[in-house]
Formats: structure tokens, C-alpha cells, sequence
């Protein structure tokens, strides 16, 4: 019979079949080989997206907000300055966005 990585019992994950076996057998060793699952990793994961996410929209609308003033009255060089500097950022946060998108795929 073909091994399967990750097998399960409960909650808990057994790399092979002689730990899966042994902790079926001997329950006292279930707690050497058992592994959690990793949805804390996922939760992190997602958290860091919304955060990714919440500063990305805030930083648009600080965007919308400097081209609003520069089409009215003009941006002082210090005001464009910041805007060049939020550009950057948010190329940046759609990098991480993406990459991060691209790996929970």
C-alpha cells in the first residue's frame, strides 16, 4: 500500500504509517509523533493580507486626495514629494499582495 504523507487522526498529523500505527497501538506515543495543523500559520497569513490590504486602500485614497488638490490649486514640492513616496509604497504593497495571493493558490 503507498505511504501517504500526511495522515490524520483526530487533529493531529503522522508523517508515515509506522507513526500513525504506533500511535494507534501505543497512545502514549500519539504525543511524540503527532504534529498540529498549521491554521494559526493561514490565520497570520490572512491577517497580514488585511493589513496589507487596509494600508494599500488608504494609501489610495491619499492618492485621489493629492491629484484632487493638484487639479484645483497644486501640490507644493514637499506634497508631491509624499505623493511619489505613497506611489512607491503602493507598488510595493501589490507586489506583496500578489506574491502572497500567488503562494495560498
Amino acid at each position: 500500500m503507498p505511504e501517504n504523507k500526511n495522515q490524520t487522526v483526530g487533529t493531529h498529523f503522522y508523517q508515515t504509517e509506522r507513526q500513525l500505527s504506533l500511535a494507534l497501538i501505543h497512545p502514549k506515543f500519539a504525543r511524540l509523533f503527532a504534529q498540529e495543523p498549521k491554521p494559526l500559520r493561514w490565520r497570520r497569513m490572512k491577517d497580514s493580507v488585511k493589513k496589507l490590504q487596509a494600508e494599500f486602500v488608504d494609501l489610495l485614497r491619499k492618492q485621489v486626495e493629492a491629484l484632487e488638490l493638484d487639479a484645483y490649486v497644486g501640490l507644493t514640492d514637499e506634497e508631491r514629494s509624499k505623493y511619489y513616496e505613497r506611489q512607491e509604497r503602493i507598488r510595493d504593497l501589490d507586489a506583496k499582495m500578489s506574491e502572497s495571493s500567488d503562494r495560498a493558490a
